[in-house]
């Protein structure tokens, strides 16, 4: 954000014409030396500054600090016009994930340090990381707090009687988080002319205060993670408006040329999946080749999932591109529209057996206290509708010097939930940490707002205590008192049919299997036995349900409710092979080797019944003109997943195996909403998974071998759309349906 008053700002104008020393750090005798460390995820990636250009960045590392076995070198050593370092990068490979490690940096003039490697994702410890934003330098050029000449910081290179409490803070409780999350505004070099003794050191101001600033954290960033994102003090010399940043600031501080070279090659692309949903691993090879680090990436720490965007720049209406509202003249740094593409097919990446938290971090948020100037409603209009369509658990963003937290909330709605399950993203502001502009007011209050803090500097950790409970506290920088503590429960269970099933069979003390692609959903009945690795997508999916069920007798009845549903239309990007092939792979593939393997080791026998969930959408009769055509992979699915079920059915009906293809009703569900179908839920009658499972469980009870290989809608027509146009009007229930 910006200073309260602008009483000096037409001092950069005079200044442009002078050079002088500022308060530059003194440059080492070796040039060599490593300055300005930081940590990242991919690898570990390791960056660092010199005073010279290296032919070879290289760093030593390894397990024991006296045992540094392991060499890996680069070629990366750049620099910008203004600056007087070069950005070095070098990643460390063949690392054991959650392992301490050693490394020193090959010069004549550095020391051995050390870090903890990189959770694997899928890694279900529990684990904390701290989030500051808006943290800014201290000193002569920064909002200073003068502190007792008697105490020394416990960062062994800052001056006794200067305390930047926030970095202070992370010294202090260094072995109670395992990694940093800062998306935006760093160093507030921008800021330089606020100290007037800067107005004759011109823009050699601005290199300065990068340069303490780096150093300044460099005892923390060398030492944990540190992930980073743009924010609008990364993006120019000074905020003037775009034609006296043309006159003001020279080339590289403009268009955030520090932040591009410091942290470009530091943070990393999107990672390949480690999912073994085809699906999943599809997007994630998407997102990968759209990112654009260090603006827009994402990366996996354990059982988090963390989407970086860029507020900034690359999105419609974007504050900082030229003729933006910020008058910043950034950007931009994709196609047009290459950030919301990479986010959504990041966002529908996730695994969440593998990684089951999903974070978005950002800089400037659109919910806060104090009123419009606030919030960025482009940002809102551009993030805010996929966040809730894939289900982010939590909003990380700054911007306000303060520290907020709100309900979950979406389209400035309170989910009703609350903090039990909610459907909606919760939100927090970290901005509070600390810089030369001060605490931004708290002011007008909102109605999703939780909590409001802005009488000193804070930050905020978040702690991932299981695959389901996320503690968010905010911490007062100056005593590490908690000021503000919060849980988000979330199930991360898609509560679709089947889960609903599973429960109402529980219910009558009937012994229940259900199968999970990967790990175990909490908060089912103990009558439900869960057999794993039952993946849909897989060849030897039916192989694996027998083994798992060997020595059971004979299923009375087995119901099949796995699906997929991916938009898809006829315009220039058209339908999706990957997309369609697992479409079909799921509803009606995987089904024939499920009951194949299951009638020949013996679990299906004379009176089992099977229940294939299709869709009225599978339907070709039912199919009227007026719905116009697309999503060409779901309805066909369906449609081959009824013509398997009348063929299962012609094959198993001298056995005495019943089989019945149904439409259970359109449901509110994760997948309707996920495509976009949850603005026709209350004109189309949808039920929820419970009402569904309810009246299914009903007609499998009902079936007899008189209606096999016939498909039919239990809940009859009510939410059928075509059904009175094709068939007529006063249709019964249970509705038999046209193939």
């Amino acid at each position: 954000m910006r200073p309260p008053s602008n009483a000096v700002r037409g001092l950069p104008l005079l200044a442009s014409l002078v050079l002088a020393d500022a308060n530059y750090p003194p440059i080492p005798s070796d040039l060599t030396t490593p300055v300005q460390t930081r940590l990242a995820i991919s690898g570990a990636n390791l960056g660092w500054n010199t005073y010279e250009e290296l032919d070879k960045p290289c760093v030593k590392y390894g397990t024991s600090s006296s045992s540094l076995n392991k060499e890996s070198c680069s070629n990366i050593s750049v620099t910008y016009n203004t600056s007087r370092t070069w950005s070095n990068t070098v990643i460390l490979g063949d690392l054991t994930a959650g392992m301490t490690y050693y490394y020193k940096i090959v010069s004549t003039n550095s020391t051995v340090e050390s870090f903890m490697s990189p959770r694997t994702p899928g890694d279900k410890t529990p684990f904390t990381t701290s989030v500051v934003i808006d943290l800014g330098v201290y000193g002569a050029d920064g909002y200073t707090i003068k502190g007792d000449m008697s105490k020394r910081d416990t960062i062994p290179t800052v001056d006794p009687s200067l305390n930047h409490t926030t970095i202070g803070r992370l010294a202090d409780n260094f072995n109670q988080y395992e990694w940093i999350l800062h998306p935006g505004d760093f160093g507030y070099a921008d800021d330089w002319y606020l100290n007037p003794d800067n107005v004759l050191d011109g823009t050699n101001a601005y290199e300065a205060i990068l340069e303490e600033f780096y150093n300044q954290l460099s005892p923390i960033s060398s030492r944990k993670v540190y992930m980073a994102s743009p924010g609008n003090h990364e993006a120019d010399c000074e905020e003037l408006g775009t034609l006296t940043i043309e006159a003001v600031c020279p080339e590289g501080q403009k268009n955030f040329t520090d932040f591009r070279v410091r942290f470009g090659q530091n943070m990393p692309t999107a990672f390949g999946s480690t999912s073994s949903n085809t699906a999943a691993k599809v997007n994630a090879n998407k997102a990968k080749v759209l990112a654009n680090p260090p603006f827009w990436y994402s990366f996996e720490y354990g059982m988090v999932h963390v989407t970086m965007i860029d507020t900034e720049t690359d999105f419609t209406n974007a504050p900082d591109l030229p003729y933006g509202s910020s008058g910043l003249d950034g950007g931009n740094f994709g196609y047009a529209g290459q950030q919301v593409d990479f986010f959504e097919a990041d966002l529908a990446s996730v695994d969440r057996t593998v990684t089951p938290w999903l974070i978005v971090a950002g800089h400037r948020p659109w919910y806060s206290t104090g009123g419009q100037s606030n919030i960025c409603s482009a940002c809102q209009d551009a993030f805010e509708p996929l966040m809730y369509k894939y289900g982010v658990d939590l909003g990380v963003f700054g911007h306000v010097h303060n520290s907020q937290r709100f309900a979950p909330v979406n389209n400035s709605v309170v989910d009703p939930a609350g903090m039990d399950d909610p459907k909606s993203p919760m939100y927090i502001i970290a901005g509070g940490a600390g810089n030369i502009e001060g605490a931004t007011p708290v002011g007008s209050n909102i109605s999703s707002n939780r909590f409001a803090y802005a009488e000193d500097f804070a930050y905020a950790t978040l702690t991932f205590a299981d695959e389901n409970n996320l503690e968010i506290n905010f911490l007062r920088s100056s005593t590490g008192e908690i000021l503000d503590s919060s849980t988000l429960y979330k199930s991360h269970t898609k509560q679709g049919l089947g889960a609903s099933l599973a429960k109402r069979y529980a219910s009558d003390s009937n012994q229940v299997f259900a199968t999970a692609r990967s790990s175990i959903p909490n908060e089912f009945p103990k009558s439900v036995t869960w057999l794993s690795n039952i993946d849909l997508t897989k060849p030897n999916v039916g192989d694996q349900l027998a083994s798992q069920l060997k020595g059971e007798k004979s299923l009375d009845v087995v119901v099949i409710t796995a699906g997929r549903f991916t938009t898809e239309d006829f315009n220039d990007k058209g339908p999706d092979w990957d997309e369609e092939l697992t479409m079909y792979t799921t509803s009606s593939i995987a089904p024939v080797f499920i009951v194949h393997r299951l009638f020949h080791a013996g679990l299906l026998a004379k009176g089992s019944k099977v229940v294939l969930v299709s869709s009225e959408s599978g339907s070709i009769t039912l199919r009227h003109e007026s719905e116009g055509g697309g999503n060409y992979g779901h309805h066909a699915s369906k449609a081959a997943l009824n013509m398997t079920g009348k063929l299962l059915s012609l094959d198993l009906k001298e056995a005495g195996v019943i089989v019945s293809v149904v439409h259970p009703g359109f449901m509110r569900t994760e997948m309707t909403k996920g495509v976009g179908f949850d603005k026709f839920w209350d004109d189309g009658g949808a039920v929820t998974p419970d009402e569904a499972a309810e009246s299914l469980v009903q007609w499998t009870e009902d079936l007899d071998i008189s209606k096999t290989g016939e498909y039919w809608a239990p809940r009859g027509p009510g939410d059928v759309g075509t059904a009175e146009a094709v068939l007529g009007k006063g249709l019964p229930t249970p509705l038999k349906l046209p193939w």
